[in-house]
């Protein structure tokens, strides 16, 4: 279960100082799910992760982008779990 399974995020300096920038060894991969409809917001989130260096850690714009990138290194139980989840997005 993802630490903040649904959070609003307010681009503010501290905010963004906040954004980790390495990475647990035992993550395969990761993706920030971010809705294009905030330009600037996903402008900013790219430029971190970006930087960040870290080719298992993608920006995607849609369920199911996120569902490809992260289908490729789980398993069928662990897909039917983050499809569960990611379906909350879209309500």
């Amino acid at each position: 279960m993802p630490d903040l399974p649904v959070a609003f995020i307010y681009f503010r300096p501290t905010t963004l100082a906040c954004v980790p920038f390495n990475s647990n060894p035992r993550i395969l991969r990761s993706g920030i799910l971010i809705m294009p409809d905030s330009p600037t917001a996903l402008m900013q989130v790219m430029r971190l992760v970006s930087e960040a260096k870290l080719a298992e850690r993608r920006v995607l714009t849609s369920v199911e982008a996120q569902m490809q990138w992260l289908g490729e290194v789980t398993t069928p139980k662990e897909q039917a779990r983050l499809g569960t989840f990611l379906a909350r997005s879209k309500s």
